[in-house]
């Protein structure tokens, strides 16, 4: 979800997004998720965007099955 937040942040022209995070794993979390979008969002085109991340192989959300 990181990931898509910060995506949502670069493509909306946002300046400046402040992360909250309850404990060090969070802090982890969101530096991953820089790390991996690293140059990503740079391309213009929705759906190759979303491809690249799908290919990135990270869960987007899960089912809860009802």
């Amino acid at each position: 979800m990181t990931m898509l937040q910060l995506l949502a942040a670069e493509m909306a022209g946002l300046d400046v997004l402040e992360m909250h995070v309850g404990d060090p794993s969070g802090r982890a979390s969101v530096e991953q998720a820089v790390s991996l979008l690293d140059g990503q969002t740079s391309v213009e085109d929705c759906a190759t965007l979303i491809s690249r991340v799908e290919a990135i192989g990270r869960e987007w959300g899960h089912s809860s099955g009802t």
